[in-house]
């Protein structure tokens, strides 16, 4: 796995070339990734109702990390 991680950092360095922000946002996608597939044991209706509000908190920073990508020259 460390190994698969340093690849894609690598992949992300290279695209985002010298500017420092993209790769900014690069390692904030990678971290955010990692994170969703962490497992915390909850019990009752949290169950359900924190991993789906979580997912969708991170798939709103996924978004806004994407189009501040897409925005840049």
């Amino acid at each position: 796995m460390p190994t698969f991680i340093f690849a894609i950092s690598a992949l992300s360095l290279v695209a985002a070339g010298s500017r420092l922000e993209s790769f900014a946002s690069f390692a904030s996608l990678g971290g955010i990734i990692i994170f969703i597939c962490s497992g915390v044991r909850l019990r009752g209706a949290w169950y359900y109702l924190a991993p789906a509000g979580v997912l969708l908190l991170r798939l709103l920073a996924i978004a806004i990390l994407l189009v501040d990508l897409s925005s840049r020259p």
